[in-house]
Order: C-alpha cells, then sequence, then structure tokens
C-alpha cells in the first residue's frame, strides 16, 4: 500500500474511534507513523496558511459522513527507523559490498557486531576512540533529517497520535506501558535518548541500537518535522478497545465509495 494512503486511512480510524468525525467536528488528531523504511504524517489543517504554504502533492481531498476533508499526509520514504540507521552510519551507498566497519557515536564504544537488512550484510561497531554519547550521536542523526522534511507550522499546536517504531521505543525504555501505551511530550524521547546514550554501557543487554534510534526519532520530531519540545504524543495501540491502524478506515473509505456509509 502507498504509505500517504495508509497515513490517511489510519487518520480516519484514529478520529472514527475518537468521535471526531462525527457531527462535522473540525477538531481532529494528527497521526504520526515510523516504520522501517518510511514515516508518515497525517492532520487536518485549520489554517489557511498551512494550505496555501504546503506543497500540493502533500494535500488530499476525500468525502466521509457528508463531509469534505483536506487533509495534509506525506510519506517519506528512507526515513524509517532502520533506514534511519543506515544513513547515520554512513552505509547507504556502499550496498554491504565493501567490508569497512561502519562506526557511530551512538553505538557502545566496544561494539563490534553485524546486521543484514534488506538482504545485505553490514559490520558495525562503536568509537572506539572517538566520541560517544548523546551530543556527538545527536550530531550524526541530525545530518540525516536536517533541511529534509517539510515543516507545517501549524503542528505546533496540535496532538498527535504516534505508531509503530514510536511505539516500540517507548515500551522498550519503559516510558509506557506495553498494553495500555500512555501519553509523552517530544521532550520525553529526548530526556530518554540522553540518559541511554550518556549510559551505553549499562544498556547493551537491549538493542545495540537503542541510543541512534532514540536520537533519531527526537531529530525526526523537532529538526525533521519542527514540533515543539511540548508536544502532545498519544502512543497507543487501541481507542475503546479496537486496534487502531489503516484497516478500519479501508473499511469505511470502501463503504463511502460503494455509497454504504451512512
Amino acid at each position: 500500500m502507498d504509505g500517504s494512503y495508509e497515513g490517511i486511512l489510519a487518520w480516519i480510524t484514529v478520529n472514527f474511534l475518537t468521535g471526531q468525525l462525527h457531527g462535522h467536528s473540525q477538531e481532529t488528531m494528527g497521526t504520526l507513523d515510523l516504520g522501517g523504511a518510511s514515516t508518515q504524517i497525517t492532520f487536518l489543517p485549520q489554517l489557511q496558511k498551512t494550505l496555501e504554504q504546503t506543497p500540493r502533492d502533500y494535500l488530499t481531498s476525500f468525502e466521509m459522513f457528508n463531509s469534505t476533508y483536506k487533509l495534509y499526509t506525506h510519506s517519506y520514504l528512507g526515513f524509517g527507523l532502520k533506514a534511519a540507521r543506515l544513513a547515520t552510519l554512513g552505509a547507504l551507498a556502499t550496498e554491504g559490498i565493501d567490508p569497512h566497519t561502519f562506526r557511530s557515536a551512538c553505538l557502545p564504544r566496544y561494539l563490534e557486531a553485524e546486521w543484514i537488512f534488506g538482504g545485505v550484510k553490514y559490520q558495525y561497531g562503536g568509537n572506539q576512540e572517538g566520541e560517544v554519547g548523546f551530543e556527538p550521536c545527536y550530531a550524526e542523526v541530525l545530518r540525516v533529517v536536517q533541511g529534509k522534511l517539510h515543516q507545517p507550522d501549524e503542528i505546533h499546536r496540535s496532538s498527535f497520535y504516534a505508531f509503530s517504531y514510536y511505539y516500540d521505543r517507548a515500551v522498550d525504555t519503559d516510558m509506557i506501558d506495553y498494553e495500555k501505551g500512555g501519553v509523552l511530550k517530544v521532550e520525553d524521547f529526548e530526556r530518554k535518548a540522553r540518559e541511554v546514550c550518556d549510559n551505553l554501557e549499562n544498556f547493551t543487554s537491549g538493542s545495540p541500537f537503542l541510543c541512534m534510534d532514540l536520537s533519531y526519532i527526537t531529530a525526526l520530531l523537532k529538526d525533521g518535522f519542527g514540533f515543539a519540545d511540548d508536544t502532545i504524543l498519544k502512543l497507543t495501540k487501541k481507542v475503546n478497545n479496537i486496534e487502531t491502524g489503516w484497516a478500519l478506515g479501508a473499511t469505511f473509505h470502501l463503504l463511502q465509495s460503494l455509497g454504504l456509509s451512512h
């Protein structure tokens, strides 16, 4: 499924389950999804300025429940969590052919490991003699996102649901409960990234990429999309005991196209 289309359907699902699509309400929640290869952002703009300053292919209109919605939605291929690891390591252009070991300040200093992604094997490790920790790590991930994503001003005043790797990494670091999810601010990801990255040797039992992943999520949200530190993120797998995701939205979209949704 096309990433942007998936983002639209997930937005429909969330805002239906939270009751925002009933009664022609314009008070809706945006959605953020972070996969392995791509990341999506979808929200309903309230300001004419946003519509005027947004690239045309980032906007899409559709009718549902006798209302027309003009959504801001875009899927950024290559900015998913696993693709970002390769970009941070500087391994994107090599295709794994070079036996070179890719090193990062985001990894435990004496780590030596291999990672298979997309059928390609990569050798990677820590900065044995260089800097490690949050600040040098953040400088690395910042290069991946800075100036690469469109930043709509309006999202500073919005709240968003966040799915997939946003949820998983928050669970992995005990910021939210696995079953119940939770509510975080963007700055919570940065706080946890600092904690993990500046104590790398204490987190070797988990994923060796934990520091890099949390730092990337922080950079993606703050420097990529332009979210404020206090932006509210709701992380959940279910709303009113119904799974979030794109499936329910797809069902409504199909019924609408058949003239059956009333």
